[in-house]
């Protein structure tokens, strides 16, 4: 029931070793930047090619310089009205929003941006690594929601998503920017199938949608965050069929 598609583009690295491209040097490695994987040039062959071929692009970018870089390829090739309807996807994307020009640019392009909660546990790095100048939304996500952004949240770290789900609820990083655990709930369910072009298909419980749900081991939404990781399936149920069960 898996299927493949989109072509990814690794922009960019992380702050833990110093390689997303930031537009400031690094707070505590003064004349260096990161660095960008591709060219504009190159990056712009890469969008090109996933227009031609019909697939959705996904770009790995991080720093504020990476999400620039490609902002401004995708306005060097097509205005903004093309980009409104192509959901191009910004993974990770920490320092999407250093201002509140940003937002206006994410909105106008219909960015949508993947975070990855297993980062927001990073705080003694990213307070390490910057300034608080360019930290005020990072990495954004009740701003995402607040100017409806849309955003998801992904897999990419721990397994246990009651876990995830607990770090956007507490966002060690910046807790200006946490979620409800509702919200967290959201993201990782519609805002995933909007972020895959399926919002159509799943996300949501609705009539003609697929059945993918399951029964939990407790109620996330009452009790206290810090017992969110014990959660379990007891039940769990993919289009409409039961695939696993303890509650016999």
């Amino acid at each position: 029931m898996n299927y493949i598609s989109g072509v990814k583009l690794i922009l960019d690295g992380t702050p833990l070793e110093r390689l997303a491209c930031m537009r400031r040097a690094y707070k505590d490695k003064p004349g260096d930047y990161g660095r960008l994987n591709f060219n504009e040039t190159e990056i712009k062959q890469y969008i090109q090619y996933c227009l031609a071929h019909k697939q959705q692009i996904l770009i790995h970018a991080v720093g504020d310089s990476s999400i620039v870089t490609v902002i401004r390829c995708m306005r060097a090739l097509h205005p903004d009205i093309f980009w409104k309807d192509k959901r191009l996807r910004i993974e990770h994307g920490e320092f999407a929003v250093i201002s509140p020009e940003d937002i206006a640019t994410l909105k106008q392009l219909g960015i949508v941006l993947v975070q990855n909660p297993a980062h927001l546990a990073l705080a003694e790095v990213m307070a390490a690594r910057f300034d608080n100048a360019i930290t005020k939304y990072l990495p954004p996500l009740q701003t995402l929601i607040n100017n409806n952004i849309p955003f998801a949240l992904g897999s990419d770290g721990p397994i246990n998503p009651f876990l995830n789900i607990m770090l956007t609820t507490i966002h060690p990083n910046n807790p200006n920017e946490a979620l409800t655990v509702e919200e967290a709930v959201i993201a990782y369910t519609y805002g995933s199938a909007f972020a895959e072009f399926r919002e159509n298909e799943k996300g949501t419980l609705s009539r003609n949608k697929l059945a993918d749900l399951a029964v939990l081991s407790q109620d996330i939404f009452t009790i206290p965050k810090e017992q969110l990781p014990a959660t379990k399936s007891l039940l769990t149920m993919v289009n409409g069929q039961i695939v696993y069960d303890q509650l016999d």
